[in-house]
């Protein structure tokens, strides 16, 4: 990306309801100060109705894009319509993301205006690593000069990118996973307008109330995972016909941490939630798995999307629906009858 097309951004979007969204932001704004923090989620309708006009970057996420049904050698397939994001790289969208089954929406949007983090060839890319590299950076070095206290502050900026990263693609091998999970559950806890008007947040002032912060995270995880066993004690479980062992709850945030604590004892794991929007009842599923489930062509097929062990979907809710957990069991019955 280019400084000058940087200097035109006006709305920056960047995924919602989670920690690396909330570091993207926070890169982001900290540069970017002019430009408007909009925090969208997949499947969203505010997400959906976003105009295409210039002055946008995206983060941790893409313009919405639809999908189209494919099928090859009789199996049914979802792929992403790459004709209806025109309008957005007319407008010369800036974007920055990391999710595989976005990678062919980010790379039509070209070199020169986005950039895509594959995490099978560079282990620990999010969204707030590339809110680093290619804006805080190159930003940065052109406001300060390369004395001793700008390097500091750029080595606070890309040690918090880095652990944003390691938490998000969970590197749990890593030597700093438990310092990732403090930041991470750091920025869980503080609203989102704290972050946001923290004035300077990798200055040498700063430095001691992120450390402040990080003791409360560190407190905030043990307590996360006590609740995560409570989660898997109470979570409903069932086997699909093909043999696909399931464990299905009550919260979207905890899947990630469910399916850590469980690794192949099942094969996919679902943390759901109920929204409405504009009076429109809505069933949010995100999905886990480290037993080689593929849950980005199970959200796929959904309408979603994500990453292969990672991935979530919605749905709108009508009157004759079941009972939630008898519909996941129908919904990855009707994945794996198309397979």
């Amino acid at each position: 990306m280019f400084l000058h097309e940087l200097a035109q951004v006006k709305t920056i979007v960047v995924h919602g309801n989670c920690p690396d969204g909330v570091a993207s932001a926070i890169l982001l704004h900290d540069v970017l100060p002019q430009a408007e923090i909009k925090f969208m989620q997949h499947g969203q309708d505010a997400y959906k109705a976003l105009v295409p006009e210039p002055g946008y970057l995206f983060c941790d996420i893409v313009p919405y894009v639809t999908t189209k049904e494919v099928t090859t050698d009789g199996v049914i397939k979802r792929i992403n319509d790459l004709e209806a994001i025109k309008p957005w790289v007319d407008a010369g969208t800036l974007v920055l993301d990391h999710h595989k089954g976005v990678q062919d929406v980010v790379e039509a949007f070209g070199p020169k205006r986005s950039h895509f983090g594959d995490e099978k060839t560079e282990p620990g890319v999010c969204g707030a690593v590339l809110a680093f590299r290619h804006v805080w950076s190159l930003i940065h070095e052109v406001m300060d000069a390369t004395d001793t206290v700008a390097i500091e502050e750029e080595n606070r900026a890309e040690q918090f990118a880095t652990l944003a990263g390691i938490r998000d693609t969970w590197l749990n091998k890593h030597p700093a996973w438990q310092a990732a999970c403090a930041q991470a559950e750091m920025l869980r806890f503080y609203p989102i307008e704290h972050w946001l008007n923290f004035k300077d947040p990798f200055s040498t002032g700063a430095f001691e109330v992120w450390q402040e912060r990080c003791a409360i995270g560190s407190l905030l995880v043990e307590r996360n995972e006590r609740s995560t066993l409570k989660t898997i004690e109470s979570a409903y479980r069932f086997t699909s016909a093909r043999g696909t062992k399931v464990i299905a709850f009550h919260n979207t945030k905890a899947s990630s941490d469910v399916a850590e604590v469980l690794g192949s004892e099942v094969d996919l794991v679902i943390g759901f939630a109920y929204i409405a929007e504009e009076g429109v009842p809505k069933m949010l599923l995100s999905t886990r798995s480290h037993a080689g489930f593929d849950c980005l062509a199970f959200s796929k097929f959904h309408g979603g999307n994500g990453h292969t062990k990672a991935a979530g979907f919605n749905r709108v809710v009508v009157s004759h629906d079941l009972n939630p957990y008898e519909m996941i069991k129908q919904l990855v019955l009707w994945y794996e009858s198309s397979l």
